[in-house]
């Protein structure tokens, strides 16, 4: 038995929303669902070096991607669910859950405005992984990501252009040696 009902109602739901696989386009809109079951097999997921603990694992994940592009303006969404489950071993179970939104707006032929939403929750888990490839521990983290830009297009090779990229991540534990942190990148 793979799940009860909870999970159940997350397979209808990325199911339905699958299901729905048209890329509509009325007056520039979009919309495209996307979604996928998978299983497998880990080998010392507690990422010990005594006593390691193999498990299996089920995955349920959705990517939705929604949006409008136009010829001096585009915004475009994606939403992402995942859902992943350790039968037996219920403490390692997660949900993550990502949203993003990407505006684009030109403000004069030479000029370009945009902005980039991003907010992410994840596990310390993934994202020490996927980011130094190195992992010290499991812990819920929340993160959001503001991105607004100018650019200008002086050539057709040349766009110079400034921005700012302010990121905040608060993890959900004072147990582990993760420390919350702000980075602003100008």
């Amino acid at each position: 038995r793979i799940a009860g009902r909870g999970m159940r109602a997350r397979i209808g739901v990325v199911a339905a929303l699958s299901c729905i696989a048209c890329a509509a386009s009325g007056q520039g809109w979009f919309f495209q669902p996307l979604g996928s079951v998978g299983a497998g097999y880990e080998e010392n997921v507690d990422l010990v070096s005594e006593n390691p603990t193999d498990t299996n694992r089920y995955d349920l994940s959705n990517v939705t991607r929604a949006g409008r592009v136009a010829e001096r303006a585009q915004v475009v969404g994606n939403a992402q669910a995942s859902f992943r489950r350790y039968p037996g071993n219920k403490r390692l179970d997660y949900d993550e859950l990502s949203a993003e939104l990407d505006t684009a707006f030109l403000a004069t032929q030479l000029d370009r405005l945009s902005l980039d939403l991003r907010f992410a929750r994840d596990t310390s888990r993934q994202s020490e992984l996927t980011t130094t490839g190195n992992i010290s521990a499991n812990v819920p983290r929340n993160a959001i990501k503001i991105a607004p830009a100018w650019q200008r297009q002086l050539t057709e090779r040349s766009a110079p252009g400034l921005g700012d990229a302010y990121t905040q991540v608060r993890f959900e534990s004072n147990l582990s040696r993760l420390i919350d942190y702000d980075h602003n990148h100008i």
